[in-house]
């Protein structure tokens, strides 16, 4: 059974490899746009024999910019795409008006 830092690690590997991407686990504050921001939730398992055999983590990812048409939102899309065992939706994008930053967002599964 692998780990849940192991499954972590693979997406933090996966944007991390973006050239010029701020990435950070979980939350940083004073951070200046645009940057990236990963941190996992929960696991999802499968009962066997009385305990949880093989399980997958919930990781999200959360990119904020003040660019329109960022072409780091594909970037990221596409170091997703490279992860074994992660299936992933984007969840799309939005302006918040508190900071007026684009945010876009994807919801990742690790096995």
């Amino acid at each position: 059974m692998t780990s849940i830092q192991s499954k972590v690690s693979k997406i933090a590997q996966a944007l991390t490899s973006i050239e010029g991407l701020n990435v950070y686990h979980y939350w940083r504050t004073n951070v200046k746009a645009p940057y990236c921001i990963y941190y996992e939730m929960e696991t999802v398992g499968q009962a066997m024999d009385g305990h949880t055999g093989e399980y997958g983590i919930a990781i999200y990812v959360d990119y904020f910019t003040r660019a329109e048409y960022d072409p780091k939102v594909d970037q990221i899309q596409e170091a997703l795409n490279t992860v074994e065992g992660c299936a992933f939706h984007y969840e799309g994008a939005q302006f918040e008006e508190d900071t007026s930053l684009i945010h876009s967002s994807w919801e990742c599964e690790v096995i």
